[in-house]
């Protein structure tokens, strides 16, 4: 890629609204206000025009068609021009909140770029079309107000036909730690505090932290760390007793300042142990935190604990976003044979998996580890997930994994709504979402995912797809879960109520997730971090050839899946007749063993003509009463039940019956 196409991507892509240029006709923004309420009909907008277009590398479209409906951008170029196109049609089709930055100029031109960097330059054949569009990416792209950008996820909505598993009753507090070990309920170390977010608004409605708490110490710690992110517990080892805390970073001022609860804290967790503290951040931007207020922690000022802080250097959202930008121009939109990535996007992976890595022999070695960055919500989340990866195979099932992701990114308060531009308070004010919140740190960690799933496809119930999926989704706004910032706007707005959960999509569609050469074992994690690669499932998803492979290995994967199933019901059938015939001998040989025991009491009491029964088993009672008649021969007595049997029929049944002078009357046959 040329460098001056380069200047024209980093151009392209700081436009978020012209706030100069205001649409003539703007009408659907009058009497909007900011509720959507339940009664009121949600319609995409619709549009449809031809104009030129210029994409990605200078590809020239005379000519194309663009259609807007059930608020989706479709770009249709002409049938004649496809060969010409290096990109399949999927490039051509986004949702409008995975608008990026658009602008538009005096000469009918229209510039869009989107979060996933595919660039179009707009030409209209006339001036009506033009502002039509515009207005529609001011509004349903970049909108001011709150109700526009949940409308396509509420209209989803009422679209989607729900499956047999709602989404958001996956997650459950309670549930999830005792899945890990810890019954809350019986449990006098561990308390699940009330937060009801009054104590931190980020925070998850419940949380759970040491049992000696009141109200009033959470108070005083939340106080001493940056947005009231006190250490909590999200994970627990159930085989040594170790744990994973998280929280944001202390209010230590060069280590000037201290908190006694948060000492004590700090004390209650580590009890006997050795306490680890990860902090994400490289030392010197930790350093740089001090100037304002913030830093880590002073060991001096925790004089009784044994403890180690561990600064992991991983990159802060700025910097993150600026990587995978010039990951795209450098390699991804790049056509040179062997482009050169100077993007560092693979460097901060590898650094995040070697953190996460050590994290989890800390917990194996028996120590606690508290894991912070900043605020706690963007590396902090990569940390624990990742690390919990390594450490509990739960988390590599489908299921395991959504629960990992609901309770680590979603309920922890990742902020998903600023993290991909889908609304800011900034918009009210200056109608743009700012730049400098946006970073895609949760694809970040989903393509560190990938790795190790790569390299230990075996040990995973799911598969690439899942992690692809996930990545497409979180940019555009048809889901609640990634719709907002936290659990606390999660309710403000309605969301599992008037949105769907992205896990009713993958739960209905679970076949396509599925590894079906995934083996359910306790092997531990390995990888090769020369074997890091590109994650060309979801980078190079657009390209021609890729869709085709993707096209194949779907259609393998399906009959992969197919013999799967019938080899599994196959062996649910053997083992259904194994276990029947299994009972069935288990019960013959019971019988027999029976048998034998009352040949053996007959043969052990018919010694004479009197025969006392008194002893004789109710079996053997009554199979004497079922099959034998009574004659004045020879008389045997039942104290119990004064019955007399002949020696005629004792004869038939195969026993030796005596007389009085003891000479054998029959012999068994």
């Amino acid at each position: 890629m040329s460098d001056s196409n380069k200047k024209e991507i980093l151009v392209i892509e700081n436009f978020y609204l012209n706030q100069n240029k205001q649409s003539n006709n703007s009408n659907l923004q009058k009497n909007s206000n900011d509720i959507l309420t339940d009664n009121e009909k949600i319609e995409s907008p619709e549009f449809n025009c031809f104009s030129e277009c210029t994409f990605n590398n200078n590809e020239i479209l005379e000519k194309v068609n663009i259609k807007i409906n059930e608020f989706i951008f479709h770009i249709f170029p002409d049938l004649t021009n496809q060969s010409k196109i290096s990109f399949n049609s999927d490039f051509f089709c986004f949702s409008l909140l995975n608008v990026k930055g658009f602008e538009s100029s005096k000469s009918n031109k229209i510039d869009i770029i989107t979060k996933d960097y595919r660039y179009f330059t707009f030409k209209f054949f006339n001036k009506q079309d033009y502002e039509h569009l515009n207005e529609i990416l001011t509004i349903y792209s970049f909108p001011s107000l709150t109700k526009h950008f949940k409308k396509y996820a509420f209209w989803y909505k009422k679209n989607f036909e729900e499956g047999k598993i709602n989404g958001w009753n996956i997650y459950n507090v309670e549930e999830e730690f005792n899945e890990q070990g810890l019954n809350i309920k019986d449990n006098k170390k561990f308390t699940l505090f009330q937060n009801n977010y009054k104590i931190c608004e980020s925070y998850p409605k419940q949380f759970i932290i040491p049992s000696y708490l009141n109200e009033d110490d959470i108070i005083k710690c939340g106080k001493y760390r940056t947005k009231k992110r006190l250490p909590v517990l999200t994970y627990y080892y159930k085989k040594n007793g170790c744990s994973i805390w998280r929280s944001s970073q202390p209010k230590t001022k060069f280590g000037l300042t201290s908190s006694d609860k948060d000492v004590e804290l700090l004390k209650k967790i580590a009890g006997i142990k050795n306490l680890k503290i990860f902090d994400a951040r490289p030392k010197l931007n930790a350093f740089a935190n001090s100037l304002k207020g913030a830093g880590f922690e002073n060991i001096n000022n925790y004089p009784d604990i044994s403890m180690e802080i561990i600064f992991c250097d991983m990159s802060n959202i700025h910097n993150v976003r600026n990587s995978l930008k010039q990951f795209y121009l450098n390699v991804i939109y790049n056509r040179e044979i062997k482009p050169v990535d100077n993007s560092q996007w693979y460097d901060s992976i590898i650094t995040m998996i070697k953190s996460a890595e050590k994290i989890y022999k800390s917990i194996k070695n028996d120590s606690i580890v508290l894991i912070h960055c900043s605020d706690g919500w963007d590396r902090t989340s990569q940390l624990c997930a990742l690390s919990q990866i390594f450490l509990d195979k739960r988390y590599r099932t489908i299921n395991g994994f959504i629960k990992l992701i609901e309770k680590d990114w979603l309920s922890f308060g990742h902020l998903f709504c600023y993290r991909y531009g889908y609304y800011n308070k900034s918009n009210v004010e200056q109608k743009f979402t700012k730049e400098e919140q946006r970073s895609p740190i949760f694809i970040q960690w989903l393509d560190a995912v990938y790795q190790i799933v790569n390299q230990n496809s075996e040990k995973f119930e799911f598969n690439i797809n899942l992690l692809t999926f996930l990545a497409e989704e979180v940019n555009n706004g048809k889901y609640g879960t990634f719709l907002f910032n936290n659990e606390k706007d999660r309710e403000l707005n309605f969301a599992k109520e008037k949105t769907i959960s992205i896990w009713s999509e993958i739960k209905k569609n679970e076949y396509l997730y599925h590894n079906p050469i995934y083996k359910d074992n306790n092997n531990s994690i390995e990888i090769n971090y020369k074997r890091i690669n590109v994650w060309s499932d979801y980078f190079y998803r657009f390209e021609k050839n890729k869709q085709d492979q993707i096209y194949l290995n779907s259609q393998k994967f399906k009959e992969i899946e197919k013999k799967n199933l019938n080899l599994q019901n196959k062996i649910n059938y053997s083992e259904k007749q194994l276990n029947f015939k299994t009972n069935k001998i288990n019960e013959l040989e019971s019988k027999n063993k029976l048998n034998e025991k009352i040949i053996q009491e007959f043969a052990d009491l018919i010694n004479n003509s009197k025969i006392d029964t008194s002893n004789l088993s109710k079996e053997a009672k009554k199979i004497l009463s079922e099959n034998l008649k009574f004659d004045n021969s020879f008389e045997i007595i039942d104290k119990d039940e004064n019955s007399k049997i002949t020696i005629d029929t004792l004869s038939k049944k195969g026993f030796i019956i005596k007389n009085v002078d003891n000479d054998p009357l029959n012999k068994k046959k």
